[in-house]
């Protein structure tokens, strides 16, 4: 309600009030000098001076400004907390200051106050300091879980890194600590949720994801290696074509694999060893095989080969096959 005030009117003798309006309501005393109205309009005040007949107009326009809409803050509720917590901030138009009411909770709320409420719907009332009132209804979401989504496997080319990318439900932001195990042949990048493995060897880590609010949730990565092959040979190579091409047989290793190779042998079909080398680095032409025997050019054939390499994780593996000799 609000009063309308006409006692500022003035005249030679008693004055009578009669108030009209057009689109708004009186509660009370239309005939007074402040009648109580309860919603806007156009209200129209005739006076009339009871001594000499006189009458006077006056109109006052009345824009109900009530409470509108809710400012809040909603925190959800946690993975340690069951309950959500509301802030209750203010409202648009209305007279501030402004109390909050919410249904099933007794008492009034003020402006700033944290409330620790269930998930599920509510309805809060705005009451603004003339009284006016506004109803809304606001919902506290469920707690969310947090889930995470990890690749089953990783590969990584031997020597190399592997890329392991996580997943989950919450903002990236909300991230606080990465844990894996083991802890080893990891690098971290700036997002929390994006990791480099340069594992030598295949093994699977277990990695738990915890967010600032105390959600956990945990994930399993297989790392395999790549390393098939680690050492390339040729089949076939041309030294009697005295083009500078292709003239020498050797192995080639894919970067960082092959530590050393501890010997290589070059054999006829007869089991005759024509050339024999140890102990030198992969991919070094110097260290290979020219195509002769006993300093004497060979003519084209097919020869049998027997490489034995160290690799850089210790491993020593033996390799078979054979080169035509152009």
């Amino acid at each position: 309600m609000f009063a309308l005030d006409g006692t500022a009117s003035t005249g030679q003798g008693g004055l009578t009030y009669t108030w009209t309006t057009v689109g708004g309501q009186f509660v009370s005393g239309s005939g007074s000098s402040t009648p109580q109205i309860g919603t806007s309009g156009s209200y129209v005040l005739l006076v009339t001076d009871a001594v000499n007949g006189c009458t006077d107009t006056d109109t006052v326009q009345v824009t109900q400004v009530i409470p509108s809409g809710l400012d809040l803050e909603v925190d959800p509720p946690g993975c340690k907390r069951a309950q959500g917590e509301l802030s209750l901030l203010g409202s648009g138009g209305g007279s501030p200051p402004y109390t909050f009411q919410i249904d099933s909770i007794q008492g009034s709320f003020s402006q700033g106050e944290g409330l620790l409420l269930d998930p599920g719907s509510w309805t809060v009332s705005v009451i603004d300091a003339l009284g006016c009132r506004f109803d809304t209804t606001i919902v506290m979401p469920d707690r969310q879980d947090l889930e995470l989504v990890v690749p089953q496997e990783v590969w990584v080319q031997y020597g190399d890194s592997g890329l392991i990318e996580l997943q989950i439900n919450f903002p990236t932001g909300s991230v606080d600590t990465v844990l894996w195990n083991p802890s080893i042949w990891l690098t971290a990048t700036g997002d929390p949720l994006l990791w480099y493995t340069q594992a030598p060897l295949a093994l699977q880590y277990q990695v738990t994801v915890e967010t600032t609010d105390g959600c956990e949730a945990k994930g399993l990565v297989q790392v395999l290696i790549d390393n098939d092959p680690v050492l390339f040979v040729p089949n076939v190579f041309s030294p009697n074509e005295a083009d500078g091409i292709n003239d020498r047989f050797y192995p080639f290793s894919r970067p960082g694999t092959v530590k050393r190779i501890l010997s290589m042998g070059v054999y006829d079909r007869w089991g005759s060893r024509l050339f024999y080398n140890e102990d030198f680095p992969p991919d070094d032409a110097a260290y290979g095989w020219d195509g002769s025997f006993r300093h004497t050019r060979l003519n084209p054939a097919v020869f049998v080969w027997v490489i034995e390499a160290e690799l850089n994780t210790g491993e020593i593996i033996l390799l078979k096959g054979d080169v035509t000799l152009l």
